[in-house]
């Protein structure tokens, strides 16, 4: 285990489901909550040692919490859920309405959001993840975001 705490630092000796891990110590939220989780691993691996359905990095029972007003589950992996469409519209739709419209198709997020909207916010949001999130998007893959959103952006705006 000692190389995933080399790579996540102390956040990631800080993450676990155990009873003394620090997410079980926290309060119940006295907020409304609403949880995302995917269900696709691109690493056969890690899959394969995660019990039940997971995204590759947790299962989706882990997800769940007491209390939460929402989870939904989608069809997405755990590291590119935040350029998932369905996924960027299903926070709006809780932010807006304390609820998520389950059921949403790739091709209604889409039309929802369009293009370059999509591009937009998933540069938006990256920017308020944390350090360890962000350093996946920051380099190239975010560069490539930020140009697709400015070519693609209608002219004037």
């Amino acid at each position: 285990m000692l190389p995933f705490h080399w790579i996540n630092g102390p956040a990631g000796r800080e993450l676990g489901t155990g009873a003394t891990a620090v997410p079980k110590l926290l309060p119940a939220p006295d907020y409304p909550v609403g949880i995302i989780a995917g269900d696709i691993g691109v690493n056969p691996v890690f899959s394969s040692i995660i019990e039940g359905p997971n995204d590759g990095k947790m299962s989706v029972a882990s997800t769940r919490l007491q209390g939460a007003a929402e989870h939904l589950v989608l069809h997405t992996t755990h590291t590119f859920m935040i350029f998932n469409p369905i996924v960027i519209v299903e926070i709006v739709n809780f932010l807006e309405r304390g609820e998520f419209v389950h059921g949403l198709t790739m091709e209604e997020a889409s039309d929802t959001i369009g293009i370059v909207t999509s591009l937009l916010a998933v540069s938006l949001l990256a920017r308020f993840f944390t350090s360890a999130q962000a350093s996946f998007l920051t380099g190239a893959g975010f560069a490539i975001i930020e140009a697709a959103a400015t070519a693609l952006r209608p002219s004037g705006r």
